[in-house]
C-alpha cells in the first residue's frame, strides 16, 4: 500500500507512523519518481514494538511516497497491509514555506510496484 505526499517544502521535517496498525508493519520512504529508498523503519512502536515510525527531514522539496508493508513470518511481505491508520506529525516547517502539502492513499505506485 502506498501513500503519496505532495508539495513537501525543502527543509520540512515530518514524523510518519503506523503505531496503531492491527498488524506488524514496516515502511519505506521514496521520492515519487524513484525506486531508491530514502528511509526505512521496522519495529519502533505499537503492540510489542512491531509497528513502524519514521522521522525525516526533506532536503529537497517535491513529492514522495510511503510504502507500507505487513510483515508476516520471517521477513516476508504479506498482502494484508490495508486499512492501517497513518499518523503524520509536522515537526518543523521552514519559515520560507508557503504551501501546505497534501497526502493521499495511492492504490499502487508506477515506480515502486509490489
Amino acid at each position: 500500500e502506498y501513500y503519496e505526499i505532495t508539495n513537501v517544502p525543502a527543509g520540512a521535517q515530518y514524523r510518519f507512523d503506523f503505531c496503531d496498525a492491527p498488524f506488524d508493519t514496516y515502511m519505506t520512504l521514496f521520492p515519487s519518481n524513484s525506486t531508491t529508498p530514502l528511509a526505512f523503519n521496522d519495529n519502533f512502536c505499537g503492540t510489542g514494538g512491531t509497528r513502524s515510525q519514521l522521522e525525516y527531514t526533506f532536503t529537497t522539496g517535491g513529492s514522495y511516497r510511503i510504502q507500507l508493508n505487513e510483515k508476516t513470518s520471517g521477513n516476508n511481505c504479506g498482502s494484508g497491509g490495508t486499512n492501517a491508520p497513518l499518523y503524520i506529525t509536522l515537526l518543523y516547517l521552514p519559515a520560507t514555506a508557503t504551501t501546505v502539502n497534501s497526502i493521499v492513499r495511492a492504490a499502487s505506485s508506477p515506480t515502486n510496484a509490489n
